[in-house]
């Protein structure tokens, strides 16, 4: 009976054994490391490595170019833009007003002018009034044919000066009109936008000068992010070790479990020969105890690489919201209104806007510039006239004077043409009179039109510098808005690429879950072969030394030390302490070094 409950023994450990082999190959592929999932995680890591690494680098580059004294210039010369641009808006609302006076005082020369040209109409009858009473005394042998050809003659004069200035006024009012009509729609319209640009750049030198120190004072901060992402990244890196690391301790567990071969093995002058010296139940208890031992050292390494993947994991989407938040930053710090450009291009489009402007106000001066030469020439020309009119008053005078003169030696015969001639020096001295009125009014407008020209000239000077300082504010700021606008374009891509990157690698690294369902399994069935082997549980302390003499030189990490000291202590065996930081270190260096 006690040969047969011996071989009913020996046949009961043949089959744990040979379960165990099942299990010894189950656990190998279970054990298989996922190199695929972890190679890719380590190249998206080694990718926001460099990409992240570089964002103080780009950030100092942003900096610089603020502080550059490319930028610098650029500001001055924003300034200065500035002041002349709010120069030219106030220069525009004189000159419109100037324009209003200058075509009040033209009207006041075709006033007195329209007097002038009755009056001529007026000597026109009479003259005609002095042939009918000259033919009535010629008679008498007086004859006053040269007189009546004198007042045609110089009538005839007047009538054509007059006409030609009426026609010189009506061709200047036309142009005044056109200068008037040009600047009332710039006025409107370019002159209201110039001064709003003119005041936003007010504000935007200010948001210049605040950004600058802005970034200043972010750099530190920048600088110590580009810090913790170094580190983040680098315990991401070290952390996909675990994967190689609980490669290594399930083998371990296989090795362990392939020695208890050694129990039913014939002696083979190996280290394990004494297991045959042992009788079947201190076999079944070794057996028993390291089922359960090599359980606690699964569940130790699964719970260890669970928790690095946890960990991991948190450092990838710690990664991902840093990535996203240097964006956000430096969106912040040189974003403009529109998103993906800088807010310097915001200044750099108000400048180009300028310069449209500037050139619609100088195609607006252009025709002041020739309405005031054209005024100048007018007013010469009907001042020539007006001299030419007081010579035909003079000579109008002398003969009235003369015909008078005669008409009083004909007596009653003479009376009616000496009316005539009296009429006519009357009309001389108002002509006279209306022509001062003329002078005087084409002296107000000449002097209107002078002021006028010597504004537009002053205001076309201006102009000219504001156009070339704008040009060069334009270059120097769209070179800055071209570099800033890159630079943001390069951390949005790369941030983008990085949150892409990692949100790949990680989408499907759930290893854990696969690992920590698995070894349960495997667990579970370790643990009923131990059952299996001594049913009535087994006292650690009894096998302690017949464990360590198998195992003792197994051990090359310290987890499994720990696990091993637990087991042979009598702790419990199904609540192993958690992993910690102290003993993953010690793992990764025996391993590793």
């Amino acid at each position: 009976m006690d040969n047969l409950a011996a071989r009913s023994d020996v046949s009961g450990l043949h089959d744990i054994l040979h379960a165990l082999d099942t299990l010894n190959a189950e656990l190998e592929q279970l054990a298989a490391p996922n190199e695929a999932a972890f190679i890719t995680l380590g190249d998206a890591l080694a990718s926001a490595r460099t990409t992240l690494s570089t964002g103080s680098v780009q950030f100092h580059a942003l900096s610089e170019m603020l502080d550059s004294e490319n930028g610098n210039r650029a500001e001055r010369m924003i300034a200065s833009a500035r002041e002349d641009i709010l120069s030219i808006s106030t220069e525009t609302r004189e000159i419109a007003s100037s324009l209003g006076q200058l075509d009040q005082r033209t009207g006041a020369v075709a006033k007195p002018l329209g007097t002038l040209a009755k009056i001529i109409s007026e000597i026109s009858a009479l003259g005609i009034n002095a042939k009918i009473h000259a033919a009535q005394v010629n008679a008498q042998g007086i004859d006053f044919t040269v007189f009546t050809k004198d007042i045609d003659r110089l009538q005839q004069l007047a009538d054509d000066t007059i006409k030609r200035a009426s026609g010189q006024l009506g061709s200047l009012s036309m142009a005044m009109a056109s200068a008037r009509l040009a600047s009332d729609s710039f006025q409107r319209g370019d002159a209201v936008e110039l001064e709003s640009i003119g005041t936003r750049m007010g504000g935007q030198l200010a948001e210049l000068a605040a950004r600058r120190e802005t970034v200043r004072r972010a750099l530190p901060d920048i600088e110590k992010r580009t810090s913790v992402i170094a580190e983040r990244v680098s315990r991401s890196i070290s952390a996909l070790q675990i994967n190689d690391m609980t490669s290594q301790r399930f083998e371990h567990v296989r090795s362990a479990l392939a020695l208890m071969r050694g129990l039913t093995a014939p002696p083979s002058g190996t280290e394990t020969d004494w297991l045959h010296d042992l009788n079947d139940e201190r076999k079944q208890q070794i057996l028993a105890s390291v089922c359960s031992l090599q359980a606690q050292q699964m569940e130790r390494a699964v719970a260890d690489f669970s928790q690095a993947i946890r960990e991991l994991k948190g450092n990838l989407t710690a990664l991902g919201t840093e990535a996203s938040t240097i964006l956000t930053e430096a969106q912040s710090l040189f974003g403009g209104d529109s998103g993906d450009k800088s807010f310097i291009e915001t200044v750099a489009t108000d400048i180009e806007r300028a310069a449209v402007l500037l050139d619609n106000y100088c195609q607006a001066d252009e025709r002041v510039r020739m309405l005031i030469h054209q005024v100048s020439e007018v007013f010469a020309c009907i001042a020539k006239d007006l001299s030419a009119l007081r010579s035909i008053d003079a000579d109008l005078r002398i003969m009235g004077l003369n015909a008078t003169l005669k008409c009083t030696r004909l007596g009653t015969s003479g009376h009616a043409l000496g009316v005539v001639a009296q009429e006519l020096r009357a009309c001389s001295r108002r002509t006279e009179e209306i022509s001062r009125l003329i002078a005087a009014a084409i002296d107000a407008a000449t002097a209107e039109a002078l002021a006028l020209a010597e504004r537009s000239e002053r205001e076309h000077a201006t102009a000219a510098a504001l156009a070339g300082n704008i040009a060069e504010s334009t270059r120097s700021m769209r070179t800055i808005s071209g570099m800033v606008d890159k630079t943001l374009s390069d951390l949005m891509t790369a941030c983008d690429r990085v949150s892409r990157l990692l949100g790949e690698a990680t989408a499907n690294f759930n290893l854990e879950h696969s690992l920590e369902s698995g070894v349960g399994v495997l667990v579970g069935r370790l643990t009923d072969l131990g059952h299996q082997a001594a049913p009535g549980g087994v006292d650690p302390a009894v096998v302690r030394e017949d464990i360590q003499r198998m195992l003792g030189q197994h051990y090359t990490m310290s987890s499994e030390r720990i696990i091993h000291d637990i087991f042979a202590d009598g702790e419990a065996l199904s609540s192993p302490p958690p992993a910690t930081g102290a003993s993953a270190e010690s793992d990764i260096d025996d391993f590793f070094f």
